[in-house]
């Protein structure tokens, strides 16, 4: 069996008695373009049941982080499989500079990863990876693509997310946290690397064909 990272094999070797192989999933560099802007970015579906983006949370990070980073404003990008969910997202926001990119095209997002400054991603939030694996991000392409846009990541260090970014400077489990660490990256512009060589089409290729 081929699994997506390196906590996917922990949880299906244990599951089903197997020895499973990681092959990280294709993922499109975005590239670098232009000038970033006072932007935060989160990109995940509109969906409040399993696996849930938290964009909830963001907002209410967003909603203490506002008065003290003024012109900063937060996008949330995603396709959308609940009106209801996001109608009450956007009513949480309200007041806020929070702006929402709904059914984006390829384009659209590729341009948002660019012009962001910081990634946002909350996905594991309060889960216990152990009991309710299921509720973490198994991977976290949109992580990488934001890297490779030149965003600065803030993640919950759950499921593979830890697996792409393990600096722990990087990592967030609350609000607090989270809005204590945007600061930071606001002010000091810490340098993030990765190489995302092993996250590349050619990459999946190469292994792939190994495998057959």
């Amino acid at each position: 069996m081929v699994v997506n990272s390196q906590f996917t094999k922990k949880v299906v070797d244990k599951e089903y008695g197997i020895k499973s192989i990681v092959l990280y999933p294709p993922v499109s560099s975005i590239g670098m373009s232009g000038v970033k802007e006072k932007t935060i970015l989160s990109v995940g579906r509109f969906e409040p049941s399993l696996n849930t983006k938290h964009q909830d949370i963001l907002i209410d990070a967003f909603r203490e982080l506002s008065p003290i980073i003024p012109g900063w404003k937060l996008v949330l990008a995603g396709g959308s499989s609940s009106d209801e969910w996001l109608e009450k997202l956007k009513q949480k926001a309200a007041g806020l500079r929070v702006e929402f990119a709904t059914n984006v095209s390829h384009t659209g997002l590729s341009d948002l990863y660019q012009k962001a400054t910081i990634y946002w991603h909350a996905a594991g939030y309060v889960v216990d990876e152990v009991k309710n694996p299921e509720l973490t991000e198994h991977f976290g392409i949109s992580t990488v693509e934001a890297i490779s846009a030149g965003c600065t990541p803030l993640v919950v260090p759950y499921g593979g997310q830890r697996e792409i970014i393990t600096d722990s400077n990087f990592h967030w489990t609350t609000i607090p946290e989270l809005v204590d660490k945007t600061q930071k990256v606001i002010v000091s512009n810490p340098c993030f690397s990765l190489d995302i060589s092993k996250y590349t089409v050619d990459t999946f290729a190469s292994e792939l064909k190994k495998l057959l």
